[in-house]
């Protein structure tokens, strides 16, 4: 019987390593402030809602996203997502574990900084999602990091979204879309507005689509971003196997 057991563990191991290996979001930006950690708790939520069985990769000392897995857990008593602080040098390893243990999307939150961590997530990335607003220093700090992705060549992996968008910013909004045209990467036709509702919603340990209800206009506007990311994913990934050929 323990044969058998084993045989049907390892049995179930291989069947992972050759499903489809789960879709990989990285979120960096050089500057900190521009809302990554928010926009990655609450796509996390998107995508589990959407039928993926989702994990956080927590790569910033400050362990924001950790901290707010505790907390979730302490006020609503759910783990899921799953959230696990690591680091540049064990990011390999937790992909992989993670796909043997059959997650289907993976989302690495990155610290405010352009460095080896950013690098190598965006090396082990699928999309590189850079979150900005639209003020001058932010724009600054985006010119930055798409130059950084251009050297590490991942800029046909990059979605840039405007994070905390607010009215009356037109002006910095149509610069951040010349930046995003002139590095080569895409701007996101969703823009995430500034809406008290996501920070109310984290306060209670939840996610927007939870706190605010699947039907609000900022849980719409995730659920939206969510399936622009899967859908950049598809297009980059035939793009790619076109320049290959």
């Amino acid at each position: 019987m323990r044969g058998t057991g084993r045989a049907a563990r390892s049995e179930q191991k291989a069947a992972r390593r050759a499903a489809k290996p789960p879709l990989t979001i990285a979120f960096g930006n050089q500057k900190g402030g521009v809302g990554k950690t928010t926009l990655v708790i609450n796509l996390a939520a998107a995508l589990m809602r959407g039928g993926r069985i989702t994990t956080v990769i927590d790569l910033d000392p400050q362990k924001s996203a950790e901290r707010y897995g505790e907390h979730r857990a302490q006020e609503t008593g759910e783990e899921a997502p799953v959230v696990v602080h690591g680091s540049a040098d064990n990011l390999k390893d937790m992909i992989e574990t993670a796909h043997l243990e059959g997650v289907e999307a993976i989302l690495i939150d990155c610290p405010g900084a352009l460095d080896r961590t950013l690098l190598l997530a965006a090396a082990c990335a699928d999309v590189v999602v850079v979150p900005t607003r639209s003020s001058l220093l932010d724009r600054n700090s985006l010119r930055d990091t798409l130059e950084f992705l251009v050297e590490a060549v991942k800029i046909h992996k990059c979605l840039v979204v405007l994070n905390a968008a607010r009215d009356g910013a037109d002006g910095g909004i149509r610069e951040v879309e010349d930046l995003a045209d002139t590095f080569g990467a895409v701007l996101a036709a969703t823009r995430i507005e500034d809406n008290r509702a996501y920070s109310v919603s984290l306060g209670k340990g939840r996610s927007v689509l939870e706190g605010a209800g699947a039907r609000s206009k900022p849980a719409r506007a995730i659920d939206q971003l969510a399936r622009e990311i899967e859908t950049f994913h598809e297009q980059a990934a035939k793009a790619h196997k076109r320049r290959q050929k």
